[in-house]
């Protein structure tokens, strides 16, 4: 959940049940909101008669959780309006993993504005802090971003020389329109397997198969699926 959301729909007059609902991160069966749903803390909104007091300096990301690879919307805004051209900065704990505006400037009378944010790929799951300063103000909010690559299974851990195993990659989300091709490997030449995967437009997962050579004594394979930064590993014992 998303506190800070929460507490920003409740100011702007929404009952407990909606604020909480649409500040929550994932909706599960699992998650339990403990409370009167219809309670409204501030049934006029925390500002009422638009007063510069209770209004509130903030920041959204659309969407804020997200598979690597692609570009979201971003929007802000500042209580403060100024007469003067106002120099924007944005930071990011992961700047190897977004791209973000530079040399931006908030014109006279502005105090908010609407940019892109480039996503690259990640290794692992991240959570990246954008922070937006202003003159004296300062904002920020987490983008989380997930690699595509989510696992990699064999059909079973083991099998004899000249046998065969059956690999499966799946995917956090489905394959966009183009698939998605998949990278793999074999630390020993015993597992004999294809160098490449491809898995189609809106499949979660794909299978490959994977046979043995003869050997004569036990040698076990780490199989590893790659995509992009991301790759998982699987271990293969062949028997003789």
């Amino acid at each position: 959940m998303h506190p800070d959301q929460v507490l920003r729909y409740l100011f702007q007059g929404a009952n407990v049940g909606d604020a909480t609902l649409r500040g929550t991160r994932w909706l599960k069966w699992m998650i339990v909101n403990v409370g009167d749903p219809l309670y409204k803390p501030f049934p006029g909104g925390a500002s009422p008669n638009g007063s510069l007091i209770h209004q509130e300096t903030w920041f959204g990301i659309s969407p804020n959780t997200l598979v690597g690879g692609s570009t979201v919307r971003a929007q802000f805004q500042f209580v403060e309006k100024r007469d003067r051209p106002v120099p924007v900065i944005f930071k990011s704990s992961h700047p190897d993993l977004v791209t973000l505006p530079t040399n931006a400037t908030l014109p006279p009378a502005a105090n908010g504005a609407q940019f892109p944010i480039v996503v690259k790929a990640p290794d692992q799951p991240a959570n990246i802090v954008i922070t937006i300063s202003a003159g004296n103000e300062t904002i920020s909010n987490t983008l989380i971003v997930y690699p595509l690559l989510a696992d990699l299974t064999l059909s079973q851990p083991a099998m004899k020389s000249e046998g065969s195993v059956t690999g499966t990659v799946t995917l956090v989300a489905p394959a966009s329109e183009h698939g998605v091709t998949v990278k793999l490997t074999s630390s020993q030449p015993a597992a004999v397997l294809p160098a490449e995967l491809t898995i189609p437009a809106g499949a979660r997962k794909g299978t490959f198969s994977i046979s043995g050579k003869t050997v004569k004594a036990d040698v076990t394979a780490t199989i590893t699926a790659k995509i992009d930064n991301a790759s998982k590993a699987a271990q293969l014992k062949i028997t003789p």
